[in-house]
């Protein structure tokens, strides 16, 4: 038998289903990206928002970096 797809899941696993922090998720709740709803006290993210926002991500054309270019990273200045 299979599982009955969710409508709703807790921050942390939506968080975990979009690959980002629950601070970054957050973010995207309090700008109106992805809807979230409370039931009592807890927090329920809606699925199809999560899904939504997913699908609405530029497409990345060509090889996608990995990692940021070295010169793109700060590096702390030190005064003396």
């Amino acid at each position: 038998m299979s599982e009955p797809h969710k409508i709703a899941m807790s921050p942390a696993e939506a968080a975990t289903a979009l690959a980002v922090s629950r601070r970054t998720l957050t973010r995207l709740i309090r700008d109106g990206k992805i809807t979230a709803r409370k039931c009592n006290r807890r927090t329920l993210i809606d699925a199809a928002s999560l899904r939504r926002y997913f699908e609405g991500l530029p497409p990345i054309d060509g090889p996608a970096p990995l990692f940021p270019p070295r010169n793109a990273r700060r590096r702390r200045v030190v005064r003396q």
